[in-house]
């Protein structure tokens, strides 16, 4: 091997995007293939030996870092794009994931690229985004949010589960001109999970084109209290990052934006007035739960947040009450992955993605307005899998 086919990488550097993407040294030369041990790794981060370029071109893939990171004598401070609001009991979040990031830019460039068609096609901003300020009363704001979206009575009697009433508030944020992601991956690919114990959702709150993009890595239970809580975000203009774990105390979020947008998010799901009558009926705690849930239309784990919130729960109990629900949800996502071997791609698309987005892509691309590989690139796939999915859209 001559000199010119040495790239001279810093071990700090390499050790930093190792431990970012939070992999070992074994999983890692793993990844790179047939002939590589944690002894390479080790040996390059120490600088006792140095990879060939095209081996440290494969270590940068594997990374999910450019190649000229792996070179540089300081590993960059990498500023995530958005408030974080994810500090919990003073405890501050790690560096992010390279999955988390790339899903964020992802997701914001996308909605740079909406932005920009809602101007091409002369949209006017959307009044209800930043309506209202931090600190303003509640209700009004939770009262707002039904209004805007059409979200009433009716609509949770219309919708037979809370599974149903999720799906349609998806359905009435976007209608109302939110572009609403739901999405457990980066783009497309199943070997990028993303980690719901790194956060649950975030907001980029604009008026031309509002952004709400939820970890479905989450149980859909969850999803519920997320997405209302990212609305809130919506209605204050408060552009973030949220990590609204239900299993915390609203107290224990150190951020005054998330525990407003908590409180709002509960008393749109289930107004106050509507718990506390239906809570004094007769029956067990379980029982209560499950009478309030189903006659809302939301979750067990909204109603043990409520309970919790308005000391009609302990924060014990609440706790153990959720911890059941996550693991029921755990044994049903198992057992529907055996029975129908994973989800749909084609079903999970335009969500992933937004719907509302997808048809907007879609629509320039029939009208010439925006290339093939634009479109692919702004949806997350490959060439044949767009031209696919039109197929599967114009039969």
């Amino acid at each position: 091997m001559g000199t010119r086919d040495i790239a001279y990488v810093s071990g700090a550097a390499v050790r930093w995007a190792r431990e970012r993407a939070r992999l070992e040294a074994a999983t890692l030369a793993s990844k790179l293939g047939k002939g590589f041990t944690a002894a390479h790794v080790s040996a390059w981060e120490a600088g006792q030996s140095f990879p060939t370029l095209s081996q440290a071109e494969r270590l940068a893939d594997s990374l999910y870092v450019p190649l000229a990171i792996l070179f540089m004598q300081d590993p960059p401070d990498i500023a995530l794009p958005l408030p974080d609001f994810r500090t919990v009991s003073g405890e501050r979040p790690g560096p992010p994931s390279p999955e988390f990031f790339d899903v964020l830019n992802d997701a914001l460039i996308r909605q740079h690229w909406y932005r920009e068609y809602q101007l091409r096609e002369k949209r006017p901003p959307l009044e209800f985004v930043g309506r209202f300020r931090l600190g303003d009363d509640v209700a009004r704001v939770a009262a707002d949010v039904s209004s805007t979206l059409g979200i009433d009575d009716q609509t949770r009697r219309d919708c037979e589960t809370w599974q149903g009433f999720l799906t349609r508030l998806i359905e009435a944020a976007e209608g109302a001109g939110i572009l609403v992601m739901v999405s457990n991956l980066v783009r497309h690919a199943t070997s990028r999970p993303l980690n719901v114990s790194e956060f649950r959702g975030f907001t980029s709150a604009d008026r031309l084109a509002p952004l709400i993009f939820l970890n479905s890595r989450d149980a859909r239970a969850g999803l519920v209290f997320t997405l209302a809580h990212e609305l809130a975000h919506v209605w204050i203009a408060a552009s973030g990052i949220s990590s609204s774990d239900p299993r915390r105390r609203w107290s224990d979020f150190s951020s005054p934006v998330e525990r407003y947008c908590n409180a709002v998010a509960a008393e749109f799901l289930l107004p106050e007035a509507n718990f506390k009558g239906a809570w004094r009926e007769t029956g067990t705690i379980e029982e209560k739960i499950a009478r309030i849930s189903a006659f809302h239309r939301v979750s067990k784990i909204v109603t043990i947040i409520r309970a919790r919130e308005l000391g009609a729960l302990s924060y014990e109990q609440s706790r153990n009450f959720i911890d059941a629900e996550y693991a029921r949800f755990e044994e049903q996502r198992e057992r529907q992955k055996e029975k129908e071997g994973g989800p749909v791609f084609w079903t999970l698309f335009p969500s992933r993605n937004s719907a509302r987005l997808t048809d907007a892509v879609l629509g320039e691309l029939q009208y010439g307005r925006v290339t093939f590989r634009d479109a692919a690139y702004l949806l997350g796939v490959k060439l044949g899998t767009l031209e696919k999915y039109r197929a599967q859209k114009a039969g």
